[in-house]
């Protein structure tokens, strides 16, 4: 329904610092020195992108527990 849709930033929060606070976790849900993150980069920002735009995002790399698995070509 379109009145409960959310905005792309509080979607990438909910599935990052909001999860982790939901799990009482200080060592994940951000990027910074001393804390555990898995994370993909992505062609493009994604936050002013309408839902449109969205759909041509592609993901560049990703890196899970510190090592490179994937590399885009």
């Amino acid at each position: 329904m379109p009145q409960e849709k959310i905005t792309i930033a509080d979607a990438l929060y909910a599935h990052t610092a909001g999860a982790a606070k939901a799990l009482s976790r200080q060592d994940i849900g951000r990027l910074e020195v001393g804390c555990l993150a898995d994370l993909c980069i992505l062609s493009q920002n994604i936050l002013p992108l309408t839902a449109e735009e969205l759909l041509q995002t592609t993901v560049e790399a990703t890196v899970f527990d510190g090592r490179f698995v994937y590399r885009r070509n």
